[in-house]
């Protein structure tokens, strides 16, 4: 993977320099202050820059926070931080001017918008534009879709309606009402009638007009040429700063690309234990299927997410449901935190730094990066301090200042474009998203991908993604989103710093989580989380580029020392030190008496703090006109430009999963699970089991059985009734025939379940032909099991069985090889096996080769052939695109009915065999 940093940054630039004093810069400060915090500002708006000193202890802390925030926080805020578009420089010039002054875009803040009323004369403008709300679906009797009431989510639903339905889909793209109104026309509603349905839509968020809001594009205010902001107004504020010469200084990243390589094969990816439920209930529910991921995500017809199940419960019942759980820390130590500890122990001096690159652990395969991703560094003389790193996009950092420059913009489209090149035939799409006034400021953004999807609100893009059209499926163990409009995958990206955590949308977090699926977006090791606990962590390197500064544990008890500033001196705690939460953090110079105090009153508030270090290079490379120097954090794109997401699209010959792809005790399938130990299985087939079907065979369509070991293992039994009102005298028989079994224990528990063919393994149009086979199948399997119990022979059965199906239905002997060496490989690495375990399978092969060329070429029994033809009808009826997946399926449920247990085991030296006893024969006939 070849790693490139994006020649164009952000820098990210506190207001006031390093030198600059209180006094000097009160005013401003107060101005930044009464956009931030208008009831503070009241307290202090009459006070001058000498006045300070003379206030109250509250008063002055709260005004010294604000001026450090000001001057060692780069995160844009108000007029409190800013941007700075940049480029890297390779040259001699090693410093950048600035501006000395921020340039403030200023937007009217987002909480001033208020409900827009939609007047008759509004709504049947011939020029209003009408978009719809596209998370409705059908369920039941009515329409079902997602709505905002009183700050909150919610499933809301109406009558069904055909007309109302019809709208609705002619609205998943932008049109006018004159538009509107000639399809109503067409469907004999008068135009009296269309405007009341409108507005009865309109109050219940089914549609929305271009007078509501957006969240991406062009701003909402300007669109509707609704007032500027001005400085008395509230505002959203993003400040700017033009570079006036230089670029920033490329030499200290020399070894970044190669940090990020060794990052990438030692760092853990996290597992998502959201996605992980719910791929392992989409198995189980929908079995591969493709599914409307609104009826999946709906936690009543689906499976939900998140446990977002949308029940209205207290918080304290909430909190007294877990009373009683037990909750085990299943936190592991992984060989990268081993080894850091490891060099804690080994070093005598207590400053020692850890360079990573020394590591003695094994390297893992590189993880999967995104397309691009975000660097926040800080310049330490020739040292960088590496303060994030990773995302799904770098987009997600930058994307918010897109508003503000189209400088900034520009750039951002580029990185959108490197995903989109790199991985061809798959759409991403921004999400649009806004549920909470005092933070949606952060959410504006423009236009930076070519598709958005918008949760509830207006879209100004000419390729909006109905959230309606999207369907989901699994597959490997990987979730795949896509658009039947497009008929290609469709990955979501959020371009916006916004913490998604914070949502109660089932939906939104979906999309959100699923930008991570796969990837390592967090590469920034942590050490809090490696090594919970310690009072102390060193700092961590990888060559000049620091990864984790040194920190320390501080608690209230320091606070009864006297000469505190001694005691820290003692632990090694640096004389600048930073602490907060996230990124509300505060930075103390210890040697600054009024400082120290500030920082005794921090502690004893919040009684145990964590600080850092903060390296104060002499000289910063970041200056003003005047040469003033600022603590600024330049934002770095970091891409390659390798593929990471595969194509795929809907498969036309699969059904789109509807709720009749279960079928429920009572019609006409009878499935029954039968406990019992893997040593009786084969009795019972062959007797009491055997002998059910052949008394009531006349009176079944089809019938046929597998083993399961999930949760114990069983016989799942599957008949198919002519007459399901009999079905109770089927089952009564049955239960007569098992009763000595379960009386005597030999079955240890039976049980009636939902029956849901496998559509998507075998297509929706086949499946009546395969359970065809799968009762020929069982039938022949009923015969052999008497047979045969010498697992050799049984071997020598199948794969003479898979030769001759392969051979009619792949003509091609190459790939005949091909496939069956495919599955054998993925069942050695299933069963991981070693040196020592492929030697036991050669040696077995050994013994077992004479015996195999002996029966391989005779001609099948009839009993064999037949049930060849039934494999090949099967088989032929196929796709393309599934027949090899097809094949392996069959063969897989071939094997399971004949082993009693460790079936996948026996499936691993079974294709071992048939591959080395086909291998042979293609070597020979090539000699030929």
């Amino acid at each position: 993977m070849k790693i490139d940093i994006n020649q164009t940054l952000l820098l990210r630039i506190p207001a006031f320099s390093l030198s600059d004093q209180l006094v000097q810069v009160w005013e401003t400060l107060k101005e930044a202050i009464s956009q931030s915090s208008p009831e503070f500002y009241l307290q202090i708006a009459s006070l001058d820059a000498e006045g300070v000193a003379g206030a109250d202890f509250k008063t002055q802390y709260t005004i010294w926070k604000y001026f450090n925030r000001s001057k060692f926080r780069g995160t844009p805020y108000g007029s409190f931080a800013g941007i700075a578009v940049a480029s890297l420089s390779s040259g001699a010039q090693q410093n950048i001017t600035l501006s000395n002054r921020q340039c403030e875009h200023r937007f009217r803040d987002w909480s001033s918008y208020s409900n827009v009323s939609h007047l008759v004369q509004d709504l049947n403008a011939t020029e209003r534009v009408y978009f719809a709300n596209t998370s409705t679906y059908v369920a039941d009797d009515a329409i079902r879709f997602i709505a905002f009431q009183e700050k909150s989510f919610e499933l809301a639903e109406i009558e069904r309606s055909i007309f109302i339905e019809a709208l609705l889909d002619f609205c998943t793209r932008q049109v006018t009402y004159q538009e509107v109104l000639l399809f109503a026309e067409r469907h004999s509603v008068e135009q009296e009638v269309l405007l009341g349905i409108i507005n009865a839509l309109l109050e219940l968020q089914l549609i929305f007009t271009d007078l509501d809001r957006n969240i991406i594009g062009e701003d909402y205010f300007e669109r509707n040429a609704l007032p500027s902001a001005s400085f008395a107004d509230k505002s959203y504020i993003i400040a700017e700063r033009n570079v006036l010469e230089g670029g920033v200084d490329a030499r200290p990243l020399k070894h970044l690309r190669e940090c990020i390589a060794h990052l990438s094969r030692i760092s853990p990816t996290a597992v998502n234990e959201d996605m992980a439920t719910f791929i392992r209930e989409f198995k189980r529910r929908y079995d591969g299927l493709e599914v409307p991921l609104l009826t999946v995500l709906d936690p009543e017809f689906g499976i939900g997410y998140a446990a977002m199940d949308g029940l209205m419960v207290s918080d304290v019942v909430d909190e007294l449901a877990g009373v009683g759980e037990v909750y085990t820390n299943s936190a592991t130590m992984t060989p990268l935190a081993t080894w850091i500890l490891k060099e804690m122990l080994r070093s005598k001096d207590a400053n020692h730094t850890i360079m990573i690159q020394d590591a003695d652990i094994q390297l893992q395969p590189a993880a999967v990066l995104p397309n691009t991703i975000s660097a926040l560094v800080s310049y330490a003389g020739n040292q960088i301090v590496i303060e994030q790193l990773g995302g799904s996009s770098s987009n997600a950092l930058a994307g918010r200042f897109s508003i503000a420059s189209e400088q900034v913009k520009v750039h951002c489209k580029q990185m959108a474009a490197i995903e989109a090149s790199a991985n061809p035939e798959v759409i991403f799409f921004d999400i649009g998203y806004m549920a909470e006034e005092k933070v949606d400021n952060i959410n504006r953004r423009a236009s930076i991908y070519d598709y958005e999807l918008c949760v509830l609100n207006y879209s100004c893009s000419k390729h909006p993604i109905a959230i309606n059209d999207l369907v989901v499926t699994v597959r490997n163990d990987e979730i795949i989103l896509m658009s039947g409009k497009y008929h290609k995958r469709v990955v979501p990206r959020m371009a916006s710093a916004y913490n998604y955590s914070r949502s109660d949308l089932s939906l939104f977090k979906f999309l959100c989580d699923l930008q991570h699926q796969g990837l390592q977006t967090q590469l920034l090791p942590d050490l809090r989380s490696l090594l919970p606990g310690l009072d102390f962590y060193p700092r961590m390197q990888y060559q000049n580029i620091i990864l984790s500064t040194a920190k320390w544990r501080l608690n209230h008890q320091l606070l009864s020392k006297d000469q505190l500033r001694d005691e820290l001196s003692l632990l090694g705690v640096s004389r600048y030190i930073r602490t907060g939460k996230t990124d509300q953090t505060l930075v103390f110079d210890l040697d600054h008496p009024t400082e120290l105090g500030y920082l005794r009153h921090y502690l004893n508030r919040e009684k145990d703090i964590m600080v850092e270090e903060v390296l104060l290079s002499e000289q910063q490379i970041f200056k003003d006109g005047s040469g003033k120097e600022y603590l600024a954090q330049t934002l770095l794109s970091i891409c390659h430009h390798e593929q990471i997401y595969q194509p795929v699209s809907p498969d036309p010959q699969l059904e789109i999963w509807l709720p009749k792809s279960r079928i429920f005790p009572g019609k006409d399938w009878l499935y029954l699970e039968i406990y019992c130990h893997p040593a009786y299985c084969d009795r019972l087939l062959t007797g009491v089991l055997n002998k059910f079907i052949s008394v009531h065979g006349q009176d079944f369509l089809c019938w046929f059985f597998i083993r399961y070991t999930d949760p114990l293992a069983h016989i799942r039994l599957r008949v198919q009734m002519k007459h399901p009102s009999k079905s109770h005298l089927y089952l009564s028989d049955l239960l007569h025939r098992l009763g000595p079994d379960m009386d005597s224990g030999r079955i240890s528990d039976l049980q009636i379940k939902t029956y849901m063919p496998e559509y998507a393994r075998y297509g929706t149009q086949q499946m009546k032909l395969t359970e065809a086979h799968f009762m020929a199948d069982s039938d022949y399997i009923l015969t052999l099991l008497d047979q045969e119990d010498d697992p050799n022979r049984r071997y020598r059965s199948c794969a003479q069985m898979m030769c001759h199906v392969l051979e009619r239905c792949i003509e091609n002997t190459e790939e005949r090889l091909e496939l069956v060496k495919q599955v054998k490989v993925s069942f050695e690495e299933e069963h991981k096996l070693s040196s020592s375990e492929f030697k036991k399978i050669n040696k077995e092969w050994k013994f077992f080769r004479e015996l195999m060329f002996q029966k391989m070429s005779d001609v099948p029994s009839p009993a064999m052939a037949s049930v060849i033809d039934s494999f090949c009808s099967v088989i032929a009826a196929a796709s393309v695109s599934k027949k090899r997946s097809v094949i392996s399926a069959l063969f897989h449920m071939h094997i399971n009915r004949y082993f009693a247990s460790h079936q996948r085991t026996h499936e691993l030296m079974i294709y071992s065999f048939l591959y080395k006893y086909m291998a042979e024969g293609h070597r020979r006939l090539i000699q030929v």
